[in-house]
């Protein structure tokens, strides 16, 4: 099915999307907090870092759209649409999962991220304890790697529970 104008297209609209929820992302995480904590890196600094690296990448990509659309166009050539619904819905979770962070903190929210990317990409949905338990291993390897080994500090880690 031909779109009536190529800019709202799912080959625009998704890297769209993709770029405000990094440019929503990168100033959550300039509210963080501290960047640094003495020597060490604060509990800002690596969300920091990821939404400057993700708001380039997404403008990339939202940029490349575009130039492609506008090649098309003059081309002649029709946009068809393909189905967004998948990555809005992945990109919805991110987003709950960033939001969930500032507010209950890094271990149920991660938690919960992971638990429902292996729900939504497993057709299957049997296997909720197991499911559980990866999502449990998968958080608590994270946590080892940005507490112990990268010394971040979060102001949360269990809802109110922080160090």
């Amino acid at each position: 099915m031909a779109t009536r104008n190529p800019y709202l297209s799912s080959k625009i609209v998704i890297p769209a999307a993709m770029l405000l929820f990094m440019l929503s992302y990168l100033a959550m995480s300039i509210d963080l907090g501290t960047f640094f904590v003495g020597t060490s890196t604060g509990e800002a600094f690596f969300p920091l870092i990821l939404a400057i690296l993700g708001t380039l990448l997404a403008s990339k990509i939202f940029y490349d759209a575009l130039k492609e659309v506008k090649q098309n166009q003059e081309k002649g050539e029709e946009i068809t649409e393909i189905p967004i619904k998948t990555p809005l819905i992945l990109t919805g979770i991110s987003f709950l999962y960033i939001t969930a962070f500032h507010f209950i903190g890094l271990v149920p929210a991660l938690l919960g991220y992971v638990f429902f990317f292996m729900m939504f990409f497993d057709d299957k949905i049997q296997h909720l304890v197991r499911k559980l338990i990866y999502s449990a291993i998968i958080t608590g390897v994270v946590y080892v790697l940005y507490y112990v080994i990268f010394k971040v500090q979060f102001d949360k880690i269990f809802f109110n529970v922080g160090y």
